[in-house]
């Protein structure tokens, strides 16, 4: 299907319509009819239509649409090189140059329609690259976040639903397709968080459950993740060793049996990252840890939002001794750049082998020289 989207020649979509049965050729409101008088010349009518701004707060603004909303449409969206979106009040095209609607707006908007397109752009110019790009761990992670706010049936949907964007990155030659990351720049594409902020869903099937998959993967988690790409002028400071991935079907792109992750890098012990959050000195930095269970807790132990049997869990120190805390990569802190700031994994042991973690979240703002204090070298296996 989705080379069939990649190569039309142009695809017609029933954006606003819930239901097949519906039909998209919507019937308008009549034009308003205003009369008027010119001397000499008898009566004269303009007729108006009313247009809807595309960030209406009172009428369904023209990113809320169902089909803007849909894991599968998404890709098919980005894929198709011509699209007309039939709405309820115009028709709007886009292409890879631009966009056009009969009101004026989506060529030059820049308000919250402008959301629909985050990532767009980014896929389009890996897309069109003939090399690798220095930006694409962060290109690819726009990408990974637009999609993960988009909704599914089934979880089990999750990789095979963005496969085909997927796909279009094998000429960019980043090595392996690991569950929704890639080989190259995987240190830096580790470091997605749970939007904490957000109380949806992804997938609402009965039967699947939070987790679906390697938990250092966010194609496996219900919760969509936050708008946050790798920090600029990150370095990393942990190494991928190995890796292994077992496709549940012919597509390499598609859902997985089972995948891991070994990495080489420092350590520092859970309970001391949660000491060092708590401490005055830290307030200098803004240090926050972020779980994947929805809620997170910032330096100053403010919780941005949770739930309430996991909140008391998890500010008890005694619950962070089971934490191990993996750095990933360091960058400058802007504007005061001697100072340098560590983003890490959150880890806990798998409950099925000693040998192996799962992750539990991530801490972002760690104080480099803090940090290189304390930790020590550790080899790390995830699922």
């Amino acid at each position: 299907m989705a080379d069939i989207y990649a190569n039309a020649h142009i695809v017609l979509s029933a954006t606003a319509t819930e239901d097949p049965k519906d039909g998209f050729l919507l019937k308008r409101k009549a034009p308003r009819v205003i009369r008027y008088a010119q001397p000499g010349q008898g009566d004269r009518a303009v007729c108006a239509r009313q247009v809807a701004p595309h960030d209406c707060r009172r009428k369904a603004q023209k990113h809320s649409y169902p089909l803007f909303q849909r894991g599968w449409c998404m890709q098919e969206r980005f894929l198709a090189r011509r699209i007309i979106h039939f709405l309820p009040d115009e028709v709007l095209f886009e292409c890879e140059q631009g966009r056009e609607c009969e009101c004026g707006a989506a060529n030059n908007e820049k308000t919250l329609y402008a959301r629909i397109y985050a990532g767009y752009n980014e896929f389009r110019s890996l897309r069109a690259a003939t090399e690798i790009p220095e930006s694409f761990a962060r290109d690819w992670m726009a990408i990974v976040h637009e999609y993960s706010r988009m909704e599914l049936s089934y979880g089990r949907d999750s990789l095979p639903a963005l496969s085909g964007l997927a796909a279009c990155m094998g000429h960019l030659e980043p090595g392996e397709y690991i569950a929704g990351l890639w080989q190259h720049g995987i240190v830096f594409q580790l470091g997605w968080h749970i939007d904490a902020m957000s109380l949806g869903k992804r997938w609402r099937h009965p039967e699947d459950v939070d987790i679906l998959g390697p938990t250092f993967s966010w194609s496996s988690h219900v919760r969509s993740t936050a708008e946050r790409t790798p920090p600029r002028h990150a370095q990393s400071i942990c190494t991928l060793e190995d890796f292994q991935v077992q496709a549940a079907t012919s597509n390499p792109y598609g859902q997985v049996l089972h995948a891991s992750l070994c990495l080489n890098g420092w350590v520092v012990l859970g309970d001391r990252t949660w000491s060092w959050l708590q401490t005055p000195a830290a307030n200098k930095v803004d240090g926050c840890i972020y779980l994947d269970v929805g809620f997170a807790i910032d330096n100053r132990d403010r919780m941005v939002l949770g739930h309430s049997a996991e909140n008391e869990k998890w500010r008890s120190e005694g619950t962070w001794r089971s934490v191990m805390c993996f750095a990933l990569y360091c960058y400058p802190h802007y504007p005061h750049e001697e100072l340098i700031l560590i983003d890490a994994l959150l880890l806990q042991r798998s409950t099925t082998r000693a040998d192996e973690f799962t992750r539990i979240g991530v801490a972002r703002g760690l104080e480099y020289y803090w940090y290189a204090e304390t930790a020590i070298s550790s080899r790390v296996t995830l699922v």
